[in-house]
């Protein structure tokens, strides 16, 4: 919105007061420091395109677009947006210590369902990997995890 300074609720026979920040971003002539307007021209001047979204709050204390209107600043990529990432060394040392470890105790029984199987084998797997591991995601990686596992048996053997 613009920076108004509006006494009465703008009907169409109110003027309302513009302004010299705004009559300057409009482009109106700047003879006087504030413009009287009424709100049928305003709205095809809130309109205009020379209005950009960053300009748009209107450094009233109360309305939609309430505060002081500010540029934002582009903000800095995290650390902990990196946090997920595996990196290639840290994939192999888990690969190398699976092997050499084995699996838990209850991702033999994940397999254990698997391979007994049923219609909702899936569904029971899952079940069983959200209790143990306490989410969602978790559970659904650890039920790919394990079908990717019990394939891999099958293949060899």
């Amino acid at each position: 919105m613009l920076n108004l300074k509006v006494k009465k609720i703008s009907y169409e026979h109110y003027p309302v007061l513009l302004q010299y920040n705004d009559c300057k971003r409009l482009q109106l002539p700047s003879i006087l420091s504030i413009y009287c307007v009424f709100p049928t021209l305003l709205s095809a001047i809130q309109n205009s395109p020379l209005l950009h979204r960053s300009e748009m709050a209107s450094s009233l204390a109360v309305g939609l677009n309430k505060g002081f209107p500010v540029t934002k600043l582009e903000s800095k990529a995290r650390p902990s947006h990196g946090k997920a990432r595996i990196s290639k060394r840290t994939r192999m040392v888990r690969e190398l210590v699976g092997e050499v470890v084995g699996m838990a105790p209850y991702e033999k029984r994940l397999i254990d369902m698997l391979k007994t199987g049923g219609a909702s084998a899936e569904k029971r797997i899952y079940k069983f990997a959200k209790r143990r591991l306490g989410g969602h995601k978790r559970a659904q990686k650890k039920r790919d995890q394990t079908k990717a596992t019990a394939a891999k048996l099958r293949a060899r053997g």
